[in-house]
């Protein structure tokens, strides 16, 4: 992962043989999980038997910065550019790496913008999309998961329970923690919250998560090696795309009234009788309810101007919500 950066100055040695080290140097650091990383040196301070380095590891989060002793820990330390012979494995997945972003850039135009490694990176890319702002992740964590809190019956169908969490609630909750993954279920709530189209794009493939609706902005979104989102722009629609508070359509209306549309109570409203032939008491409130709920989202509905007309739920429709892509919902459990 260290390519491009070979003009960085390696580490050189003084008269006395002795090696030099410098605040803003670029070294390859050997992480705790085994890999090496490019890193750069933010503190350097000398020791009776060295120096110590403080270092952060670029594309990751500062929580990650650590101290590395230059004698103690010296097998962890080495020149930029000096690697170990990639495995045939590495070798293709940097090329298919490099393909897929030169891809987007020749067909589209799109640049990739690396987001930071921490376990916030959906949370990141979105507040880079919305915001300008990659920094903004925990409001954007925050306003997801509270949608998902005020709309539980609706997100709780794409939960699948697990050993560790068993519920959606209990979802959630761990989703309101700093540095968990986010998926397909969040994506689906933000998408909601900021009023926006979302595409995820993969190497060979794009997904747009439901129905695109043309007067709405766009959130674009790399999803790299089954584990990591980075943002991607659009230069002529570039971040920051809006919170869409402003939107005359309200995807979370829109995708309520499609469901009203499509619902039992909808489409035995007008069948319900008494003995006498009347209209059922409570049969009749439920489809005044049903009725006044269509009402409120009519506006929404009439503005709605999806590219493939109204079939398939419209716009964040049920079935659409559904579609998603392979190992989002199965999260790695390594650092992302």
């Amino acid at each position: 992962g260290a390519g491009g950066m070979a003009k960085t100055a390696p580490v050189e040695s003084s008269s006395s043989g002795e090696k030099k080290y410098f605040k803003g140097q670029i070294l390859e650091v050997l992480d705790t999980m085994k890999k090496w990383l490019p890193a750069t040196v933010k503190k350097v301070t000398k020791t009776r038997t060295g120096y110590e380095l403080l270092i952060h590891y670029l594309d990751f989060s500062s929580r990650w910065d650590e101290v590395i002793h230059t004698v103690l820990d010296k097998r962890r330390l080495r020149v930029l550019g000096v690697t170990i012979p990639m495995s045939e494995i590495e070798k293709k997945k940097a090329e298919e790496e490099k393909n897929f972003r030169e891809a987007l850039k020749s067909k589209y135009g799109y640049e990739v913008i690396d987001i930071d490694k921490d376990g916030n990176c959906l949370f990141r890319s979105f507040a880079h999309q919305i915001h300008g702002d990659k920094e903004k992740h925990e409001q954007v964590r925050e306003l997801c998961c509270d949608h998902m809190e005020a709309n539980k019956n609706y997100f709780g169908a794409f939960f699948t329970p697990s050993e560790k969490i068993k519920s959606f609630d209990a979802y959630i909750a761990n989703q309101r923690k700093t540095g968990e993954w986010g998926g397909h279920i969040d994506i689906k709530a933000l998408q909601e919250v900021f009023n926006t189209n979302v595409t995820v794009y993969e190497p060979e493939r794009e997904l747009p998560m439901g129905q695109a609706v043309d007067t709405l902005k766009t959130v674009r979104l790399s999803f790299h090696g089954q584990n990591h989102y980075n943002s991607v722009v659009d230069p002529k629609d570039p971040p920051p795309l809006g919170d869409g508070k402003d939107s005359k359509i309200k995807l979370r209306e829109v995708r309520v009234a499609n469901e009203l549309r499509g619902s039992p109570a909808n489409k035995n409203k007008n069948k319900s009788t008494t003995k006498n032939g009347g209209e059922g008491g409570k049969d009749d409130d439920a489809a005044a309810a049903t009725k006044m709920e269509e009402e409120d989202v009519q506006e929404s509905l009439r503005s709605l101007s999806l590219r493939d007309g109204e079939g398939g739920g419209g716009a964040g429709g049920h079935n659409d919500a559904r579609h998603t892509h392979t190992g989002m919902n199965n999260r790695p459990t390594f650092r992302s």
